[in-house]
């Protein structure tokens, strides 16, 4: 939405083009390459809590114990403890996903559509800040949680920890990335990359992209990247929109995307939740996401040809 504003793209032929991009993108860099890598990946092991934690696995699968069971002594009542949980039916769990998005979404709106004394706007803005955005989609699934499955306040808290105990590191670990990214950003590389970028006599599709990699690279922010590439591009497009500015925003998003490494907090989630080596993490998390960035940047210049 930034870039969007910021490039005067219609929203409409932006997300059209998008799709058009993304469909080849995401087979051959998800499926295709996952294909290839993985016989490659040796002795990668995740994390066992995280794994029963999200898949079941080693929990009871037989029938419910009956009363007589379940209170005939501790060894029946742990095998009463580790039945299976009641799931929470996928279109819920979906919404719930997409609730932090869509506060979000109307956030963007809000600010571009809606005059900045609205209250309406005030709100909307308030709902949309990222963390407020979690929190709300949190107290959603919480609730559809209570509500759905019939769980007491109590089975509840004790589910909440226990989601927190396998996390936990990783969590450390991401605010150690998220420290160290803003290091780099304090340190005005990010500034020094914009100025030498201004120079440059290149395709402004190729540059959008170029300065959004760059910077996301230097910085650990794909937001970063996508803010300063729009700033500096924009004068080289003028007002008119068209489908040079939507081909722009892709190629400016595709760019923010690429060479995630270990000064990126998703970086660190993914390699700690796989268990992977460093090693590791490049060959999936930043190749699938540097094949994401150039693929974007392919079909954004071959869309410019054609057109």
């Amino acid at each position: 939405m930034t870039a969007m504003t910021g490039l005067h793209a219609d929203l409409g032929l932006t997300l059209a083009v998008g799709i058009v991009c993304a469909v080849p993108t995401v087979i051959l860099a998800g499926p295709v390459y996952a294909r290839w890598i993985a016989p490659r990946l040796a002795d990668v092991r995740p994390d066992a809590t995280l794994v029963t934690q999200f898949t079941g696995a080693g929990r009871h699968a037989g029938p419910e114990p009956t009363p007589a069971v379940a209170s005939a002594g501790p060894g029946a009542q742990h095998r009463d403890e580790i039945r299976p949980r009641a799931g929470v039916p996928t279109g819920l769990a979906v919404t719930a996903v997409l609730v932090p998005v869509a506060l979000m979404l109307l956030r963007a709106v809000a600010e571009t559509a809606l005059d900045e004394s609205s209250r309406l706007r005030a709100a909307l803005t308030f709902a949309g800040e990222p963390l407020v955005a979690m929190g709300g989609g949190l107290l959603f699934a919480l609730g559809v949680t209570l509500v759905h499955q019939g769980r007491s306040g109590e089975e509840t808290r004790t589910s909440l920890n226990d989601s927190l105990k396998s996390v936990a590191t990783i969590l450390l670990i991401i605010g150690g990335g998220g420290a160290f990214n803003q290091v780099l950003q304090d340190s005005g590389i990010g500034d020094a990359i914009a100025s030498a970028a201004k120079g440059a006599h290149v395709n402004v599709i190729v540059l959008g992209w170029l300065i959004a990699l760059l910077l996301s690279l230097t910085t650990g922010s794909a937001t970063v990247g996508i803010v300063s590439a729009t700033g500096i591009v924009a004068p080289l497009i003028g007002t008119g929109g068209g489908l040079e500015a939507s081909l722009l925003v892709v190629a400016i998003g595709a760019g923010s995307l690429g060479l995630n490494y270990v000064n990126h907090a998703g970086f660190w989630l993914v390699k700690e939740s796989f268990g992977m080596s460093l090693t590791q993490a490049a060959k999936t998390q930043t190749a699938v996401q540097t094949l994401v960035s150039v693929l974007g940047l392919g079909m954004a210049l071959l869309l410019s040809i054609l057109a």
